[in-house]
């Protein structure tokens, strides 16, 4: 049995398998911008022109924004809008890895990093606190040039209930250009 109170927990990874668990309103479980860092994660943008597109938001379960193109051309906006990452679930990949970076063009302008892994396996549960695991916003310079991370994963397993008024979260960083994707939730048993 695992019982958190007034307490926070933040890793690139976490998981608590116990027959209980709870979670009070002043706790959190997080691994908010503790994912893939920028330029990774299976998310981006795999493209030779991308070079010309900086700025695109790491994708996960939703898909970032585009870059912007350094052209000032419409027919390389055109392009930049079309190179857009692709999705873990387009890839068939199950929701057990961390978010993607977001890109950026160079390390004056970092992409934010993706969100983490969270995993919570129970019989019966109580969430009341929060549970993330969302993007970070990339460098502000020239915030068209540094795309947010994507969210994470979670995934809370009951074998009997789940309950609670908390937040579970997994949200792209914030927009810069467009932002990155949101992350993935999966729910595998009987919420109340």
């Amino acid at each position: 049995n695992l019982q958190l109170e007034s307490t926070a927990i933040t890793a690139a990874r976490i998981g608590v398998f116990s027959k209980t668990f709870s979670l009070d309103s002043r706790s959190s479980v997080s691994t908010t911008g503790k994912g893939c860092s920028a330029g990774l994660g299976n998310g981006l943008v795999n493209s030779e022109l991308a070079s010309f597109c900086p700025g695109s938001g790491g994708s996960y379960g939703g898909l970032g924004g585009p870059g912007i193109s350094e052209l000032n051309n419409s027919y390389f906006q055109y392009i930049c809008n079309s190179l857009l990452g692709s999705t873990y679930r387009q890839q068939g990949l199950l929701p057990t890895l961390e978010g993607s970076g977001g890109g950026g063009s160079t390390d004056k302008y970092l992409g934010g990093k993706g969100g983490g892994l969270v995993v919570l396996g129970m019989k019966q549960g109580k969430i009341d606190g929060t549970v993330d695991c969302n993007g970070y916003i990339g460098t502000i310079p020239d915030d068209s040039k540094a795309g947010s991370g994507s969210g994470g994963s979670i995934q809370i397993h009951t074998v009997s209930r789940l309950g609670g008024s908390g937040i579970v979260r997994a949200e792209g960083g914030p927009q810069t250009n467009l932002g990155g994707g949101f992350g993935i939730l999966l729910l595998k048993g009987k919420v109340l």
